[in-house]
């Protein structure tokens, strides 16, 4: 049993049967104060204004994303070999194009994944801020996975 174990068990015994020593945070306490400080994030909303910098995901430019993935998709499958022979071939037509739509697209997703990322954050802060609101905080503690829509206030 490494030493990490062996904490973590005298931690959970300790906290079990009310012996906890000063200084030593239970998991039911770090996690409690881990939903109070998510609880306590605050944002401000997007504007109108700032829409350069975040992309709006549209229809066309999701299916633009979706065809270039599918493109990187078909690269990825290939050796070294075949590639090579497609650019002999191909006499490099469409490869600048290529190169630039897979750079764009990965902009555009890296973008994207931040942009939902935020939103799971503001989820998971709001809900906290609820739950914290409307319930006894012992119920807090058995939260390990973002709450169900539909269990929100």
């Amino acid at each position: 049993m490494s030493i990490t174990d062996v904490k973590r068990f005298r931690t959970a015994w300790a906290a079990r049967s009310g012996n906890a020593r000063p200084g030593i945070r239970t998991k039911k306490s770090a996690h409690s104060a881990k939903l109070r400080a998510y609880a306590k994030l605050d944002w401000v909303p997007w504007t109108q204004d700032n829409s350069s910098e975040a992309p709006f995901p549209t229809d066309e430019s999701m299916c633009v994303a979706a065809e270039v993935s599918r493109t990187a998709y078909s690269i990825m499958h290939l050796t070294k070999d075949q590639l090579i022979r497609i650019h002999s071939a191909q006499a490099f037509d469409g490869f600048e194009e290529t190169v630039s739509n897979l750079e764009t697209t990965a902009e555009m997703l890296r973008a994207v994944v931040q942009m939902i990322e935020g939103a799971r954050g503001r989820m998971l802060a709001s809900a906290c801020a609820c739950l914290q609101d409307k319930r006894p905080p012992d119920l807090l503690v058995g939260i390990e996975e973002p709450p169900k829509i539909d269990t929100l206030c």
